[in-house]
């Protein structure tokens, strides 16, 4: 499998059998496989644990983006819990912030945990849309003398890192490969090989160390 940004639309267009593409490119639906997992319920699960552990007060660190599916799933998780969305609870950084230098992304972590820190009511926990935002934040708490899940509890999503950093590992939702290789040769050795795939798994939760239970 290969990421959809990489090919041009025009070479998978061209040999759409030869490809299983992994990403979300709504404009190649139907006219070639495509494989993803379902962010918004990935999200979803993540929060709804934070809440099932007792949390309520419920802030998000997201990379800003025009469709946030991510961010969807954790309004969503909130309003099913009948928790109110609180705009000050919400942090977006720069889609740069994987590439940008140790320091600034440093900077803008302890940035984002100020904002928290000053809240009204302060969160009690932090939904990290990405497991490297998560890891980032969970630095910045450690340099501040705070501690997780103590003062903060952090679930994150997607996996990265086999969710460790240091001592922690983080509770995170994660794509369920297994799965999803074996929908994938399951397809290649199907008599049809002219249909198309169009699958979306949900993630499943992975337990860790950084989510405090208040219950």
């Amino acid at each position: 499998m290969i990421p959809a940004c990489v090919l041009s639309r025009v070479l998978i267009l061209e040999h759409p059998e030869r490809f299983y593409i992994f990403g979300d490119a709504p404009e190649i639906q139907g006219k070639a496989n495509l494989i993803n997992t379902d962010m918004k319920q990935g999200s979803f699960m993540s929060v709804r644990h934070l809440i099932e552990m007792g949390h309520r007060d419920i802030a998000i660190i997201t990379i800003f983006s025009e469709r946030n599916f991510k961010a969807e799933g954790y309004k969503k998780a909130l309003s099913e819990a009948k928790i109110g969305f609180v705009e000050e609870y919400v942090a977006n950084i720069s889609q740069e912030t994987d590439r940008i230098p140790e320091e600034a992304l440093g900077n803008e972590m302890n940035a984002i945990l100020d904002k928290f820190l000053k809240c009204e009511r302060m969160p009690s926990a932090v939904f990290c849309t990405s497991d490297f935002i998560a890891v980032n934040f969970i630095s910045a708490c450690q340099m501040r003398g705070l501690k997780i899940p103590d003062d903060f509890s952090v679930c994150g999503y997607d996996g990265a890192f086999e969710g460790y950093t240091g001592a922690y590992q983080i509770s995170t939702a994660i794509q369920p490969l297994n799965k999803l290789f074996k929908k994938v040769l399951n397809h290649l050795a199907s008599e049809k090989p002219g249909t198309f795939m169009d699958l979306k798994l949900p993630p499943v939760l992975r337990y860790g160390n950084t989510v405090r239970n208040l219950i």
